[in-house]
């Protein structure tokens, strides 16, 4: 046993003489290819981020980790969706395939007002989204605690339906024209893409998040009370 904290340090100070404790092969993947360090979660999800001047401590909400029966365990994340029509169709989207959480950033992400809540026709009271203060960061989190994370790129190679996600998975969206943030991209444990026609090389994001949802659950089904 390594102890509470199975902690991952990178550039420590001088004489902190702590070891490099890995919880799994890939978190020491992750903190080799780190430039500045690596996030790690302890059993109960409390995740630590080192450099050279602070450990902060930030716990996932419940709500994005428990899997709950008769939803799917999927988590929607949504990197710079902006637009609270597209936010609003993709929280009913997530509603209406049974996802667990949709996952937003605190910044760049529109506030719940009517016209969001209007193009969720509901859903946002059954299904609010999760906001956290860095998405990159909420990923390693995600896939640190067991979700297979997969971002949607339309540059990707892999089309989603060849990804074959499993049970547990987390299906990330960038905004529209830039899509995914480079740290999002390289949190995911993998980019897809969505197959279209030739001259048509991409969807709205919203209408993306429908297609790669139904994609996604109908690989793996809610659970069952």
């Amino acid at each position: 046993a390594i102890g509470r904290w199975e902690l991952v340090r990178k550039n420590e100070p001088e004489g902190s003489g702590e070891p490099l404790l890995f919880a799994n092969a890939l978190l020491k993947a992750q903190f080799e290819t780190s430039p500045d360090g690596i996030l790690v979660a302890d059993r109960n999800n409390r995740m630590l981020a080192w450099n050279q001047r602070f450990v902060e401590m930030w716990e996932l909400p419940e709500e994005v980790m428990a899997d709950r029966d008769g939803l799917a365990a999927i988590r929607t994340v949504l990197d710079r969706v902006t637009d609270p029509h597209n936010v609003g169709a993709i929280v009913r989207s997530a509603a209406a395939f049974g996802v667990a959480a949709v996952v937003v950033t605190d910044r760049h992400a529109p506030p719940e007002t009517g016209v969001l809540a209007k193009a969720a026709s509901g859903a946002l009271e059954a299904l609010p989204p999760t906001r956290v203060p860095n998405l990159a960061r909420a990923v390693a989190a995600a896939r640190a605690a067991g979700l297979w994370c997969l971002g949607l790129d339309d540059s990707a190679a892999t089309p989603l339906a060849a990804a074959a996600p499993p049970a547990r998975a987390g299906l990330v969206l960038g905004a529209e024209g830039p899509g995914l943030r480079r740290l999002t991209r390289e949190s995911c444990d993998a980019l897809v893409h969505l197959p279209t026609a030739p001259g048509m090389p991409s969807l709205n994001v919203s209408n993306a998040a429908a297609v790669a949802l139904y994609e996604v659950v109908r690989s793996a089904p809610p659970t069952m009370p």
